[in-house]
């Protein structure tokens, strides 16, 4: 294996982008995602290893008990940062103004 990289927002447009480009890469990716863990499913006939982790950032005891427990496991060499924070679309006339 090449490189261990950790990237959250795993399943995102652009990070399922960056998976493309490195499938037939021996790397082991470690994919944070929240939903539609199904798209990392794509990669599992290629050389690139996919560690699928289900991790919501909003739950800062569980997101600290993840990277504890994935820093012991893996040595990380690299972190991509695709994660977003939640959207709700709202309408203006609707939002209350404090």
């Amino acid at each position: 294996m090449n490189n261990t990289i950790l990237v959250t927002g795993a399943t995102s447009d652009i990070a399922l982008e960056f998976l493309n480009k490195i499938k037939n890469e021996n790397n082991i990716v470690l994919a944070f995602y929240r939903n539609n863990k199904e798209k990392l499913e794509l990669f599992k006939n290629d050389k690139i290893k996919i560690v699928p982790i289900y991790c919501d950032f909003n739950n800062i005891d569980n997101l600290s008990e993840i990277m504890e427990s994935v820093s012991k496991e893996y040595q990380i060499d690299m972190v991509l940062h695709f994660a977003a924070a939640g959207v709700k679309n709202e309408r203006f006339h609707k939002i209350s103004v404090r």
